[in-house]
């Protein structure tokens, strides 16, 4: 039995900040907190737009959580088979756990369990998850503890992981530095560190785990080779797997021995991953090279990645890509509503003429509609230019002839802002496209005729309509058939009885001016 502690705590705010930002809560999860007490995560989460649900076995605590404002709180033990599939049942993404340890031995095999049909993130406070392997892990500082550092887990149950292998001089760097870029962006004071995990979400729903190693035994499902002493017995050795990844990496400058070499061996050569300080003749730091290999990791047909089909993306397809896209996409989903929580990120675009489900992605995809690239003109961006695509911008930091020039020729607006000012100016051009997927505005011409019309048929009033008009021919004839569409208009019906009603009247009015008859006179008698 999960019984309660005899000394109840609960989660400080500073990990419960810690724990949302860990789990990337966003409108599209549902999580669990096992053992919630007075509900203050569950608070939070909903905060985040996610759906919270509550298990605590105190009773006392659970009702503590409901006054608190939580809705979906549950008083049982989270052992008791039913309660947990109950819980479990409708789509939970991720689940947080302060537990004592003994607690976590009994959840984890059923978190575990339940990641083999649908991924689960998992973060657990103060004690780590047995039978997992965390993905990430950070303290915090409570206010009234403020010489305390109190750990918490992230995990992702159920995600496939790869292993890369790091190797050559300056190795824990350049793992550092790959990190820092996925996730900020950028490599300036990378961390030296021995381990590092990076996440690359191949579809909305399905996430591959990087795992980069400087140490450690094989076999490896890549290999990054810096080229320094004893690169070549690196390589020999990558080069008898069958890993799909396989990069030589250039500190700084370009070698054209090294490149050739990279040829031989069927490895990708990259050049300036230089994190640590710029060799003796190289000039000043070369950043190009973490960006291409962050870029390889996430395109490499990894055999353990999940097969799990790609959503197709709700309304346009905008693509912000570049070594500079991260902080641009960050500020441009923010403009658009809400922090991203992955690297794709559906909102809504909403103008006075219309509104549109919209997806941001940092990758290119075939039914991409729009490109923000950010970063210096080159090749690559030339490249995804070429695409028939309706808005078309370049982000770079300042103006400068060249920049104007590459622009010019090929119909792309050149946008030099900080983040957010060319986020502000990307939503604009954004909002101004007409979508394929969006039925463009009708005109104004078309608008009044409709409007006009519509009135015309739709008037009511509640007096009876007058009989049939007599029969005969000239004015008493016209005038008949006028006080009939003055008494259709004001008859109270339906809008096919009126539109039917009206067609009678004009008919009507057209045969008294004899154009309705088959004569071939055009006088009206």
């Amino acid at each position: 039995m999960l019984a309660p502690r005899k000394t109840l705590w609960s989660t400080p705010g500073v990990g419960v900040e810690a724990a949302c930002q860990l789990l990337r809560l966003g409108d599209q999860d549902k999580v669990i907190d096992v053992g919630c007490g007075d509900g203050r995560f569950l608070l939070e989460a909903a905060k985040r737009g996610a759906r919270a649900v509550g298990l605590e076995i105190d009773a006392e605590r659970a009702e503590a959580a409901r006054a608190n404002g939580c809705s979906d709180v549950r008083t049982c033990n989270a052992l008791d088979e039913a309660e947990w599939s109950k819980a479990f049942d409708d789509g939970v993404t991720c689940a947080f756990l302060y537990l004592v340890p003994r607690g976590l031995r009994l959840v984890a095999p059923r978190l575990i369990e339940r990641s083999k049909t649908r991924p689960i993130r998992v973060v657990t406070y103060m004690a780590p998850l047995p039978g997992a392997t965390y993905v990430e892990r950070t303290t915090v500082t409570p206010a009234h503890q403020p010489s305390a550092a109190w750990p918490l887990y992230a995990y992702d149950l159920g995600v496939a992981t790869v292993k890369v292998c790091v190797v050559g001089r300056d190795a824990s760097l350049v793992v550092g530095a790959i990190a820092r870029y996925h996730l900020l962006g950028e490599d300036d004071e990378a961390p030296s560190v021995e381990e590092a995990v990076v996440r690359f979400p191949r579809t909305r729903y399905g996430v591959t785990n990087v795992s980069l190693h400087t140490s450690g035994e094989g076999p490896f499902d890549g290999y990054i080779v810096l080229a320094s002493e004893r690169w070549k017995d690196y390589v020999t050795a990558a080069h008898t797997s069958d890993a799909p990844l396989r990069l030589l990496a250039d500190a700084g400058a370009f070698n054209a021995d090294h490149a050739r070499c990279a040829v031989q061996v069927d490895f990708e050569y990259v050049h300036g991953v230089d994190v640590s300080r710029p060799k003796k003749g190289c000039g000043a730091r070369d950043k190009d090279g973490v960006p291409r290999i962050v870029e390889a990791l996430r395109e490499a047909d990894w055999a353990s990645s999940p097969t799990i089909e790609a959503e197709a993306p709700a309304g346009p397809h905008v693509a912000v890509m570049g070594p500079d896209a991260r902080p641009v996409y960050r500020a441009l989903c923010l403009k658009l509503g809400a922090a991203p929580v992955d690297d794709v990120h559906t909102c809504t675009l909403s103008t006075k003429y219309y509104e549109t489900p919209l997806t941001l992605s940092l990758s290119h995809a075939p039914e991409t509609e729009a490109l923000v690239y950010c970063g210096p003109p080159s090749s690559e961006a030339a490249a995804l230019f070429a695409n028939d695509l309706k808005t078309r911008l370049l982000v770079v930091q300042g103006y400068d002839t060249a920049a104007r020039e590459w622009c010019a020729a090929r119909g792309v607006e050149l946008v030099s802002e900080a983040p957010a000012a060319a986020a502000a100016r990307c939503r604009g051009a954004l909002e101004a496209t007409l979508w394929s997927t969006v039925a463009p505005p009708e005109p104004a011409a078309a608008r009044v005729s409709r409007e006009l019309s519509d009135h015309l048929v739709n008037a009511s009033d509640t007096a009876p309509p007058p009989p049939p008009p007599p029969g005969g021919s000239g004015v008493d004839a016209f005038e008949a058939a006028v006080d009939a569409a003055r008494a259709t208009c004001a008859e109270s019906l339906s809008d096919e009885a009126r539109r039917e009603r009206a067609a009678d009247v004009a008919t009507k009015l057209l045969d008294a001016l004899g154009v309705g008859n088959e004569s071939d006179s055009d006088s009206v008698t």
